[in-house]
């Protein structure tokens, strides 16, 4: 019995193991490597970034950008090539993206803040809906991931304003959007990926907060994501 009870650990391990071994992925047309879970929504989800951002042509350089959502942090990797003059501030509030996070920004102007985007401060609980390790949703019940506002992601990535806030919040931005959104007049461009599907209003309460905020601006889309860039950069 103690011999097939230490089979089943050794494969259990095994298929831990095999789960989390790192695979490398090259940013194409870089020598930028980032790192990926082998086994996971890693790959699929790298593949996704670098599409994604093909096809966004910003009309400026941005000098701070917000990558609120930021999973692994392949959107952070690939901004910070595209804009290397630019300070970028990854927010992930689950503790082995983080982990993966830190290591994929190593060495480039990345600050990670381990946390939630909402409305207000506090703690929030994380839930898994089954979507892999890009998947998961913020709850507003008190728990172990520490909440953010995006007023202090604003202020704390420097400067009078922010080019660019990439956010994907699997839902969160209902919550964000339909609060305080003063801190859009600090901003530049935003690119969101919107939840409609399963939290119906999430793309009226960004469509009603930008409008609010921008007299003008430009809407286009980025794979998932709605890029909103306005016409007159802020002050």
């Amino acid at each position: 019995m103690a011999v097939t009870t230490g089979a089943r650990v050794r494969r259990l391990v095994a298929r831990v193991q095999t789960r989390e071994r790192l695979v490398h992925l090259t940013v194409p047309g870089t020598r930028q490597r980032v790192h990926a879970r082998a086994g996971t929504s890693d790959v699929a989800a790298f593949a996704e970034v670098v599409s994604e951002w093909s096809g966004v042509d910003l009309p400026f350089e941005p000098g701070a950008i917000l990558d609120v959502g930021a999973n692994v942090g392949y959107a952070s990797v690939v901004l910070s090539l595209r804009y290397p003059g630019a300070r970028i501030v990854a927010v992930e509030p689950e503790p082995s993206n983080v982990r993966l996070l830190r290591r994929n920004v190593k060495r480039l102007p990345v600050e990670v803040v381990e946390a939630a985007v909402w409305p207000r401060g506090g703690t929030l609980s994380l839930d898994d809906p089954g979507k892999g390790r890009w998947g998961y949703r913020v709850r507003d019940e008190a728990g172990p991931v520490r909440a953010v506002t995006m007023p202090e992601l604003v202020a704390r990535a420097g400067g009078e304003t922010v080019g660019l806030v990439k956010i994907d919040i699997e839902g969160a931005e209902l919550d964000v959007f339909s609060a305080d959104t003063t801190w859009l007049h600090r901003v530049d461009a935003l690119a969101v990926e919107l939840h409609d599907r399963y939290r119906p209003g999430c793309t009226a309460a960004v469509e009603t907060a930008v409008a609010r905020a921008w007299p003008a601006y430009e809407r286009s889309a980025a794979g998932e994501k709605a890029v909103f860039v306005r016409s007159a950069p802020a002050a």
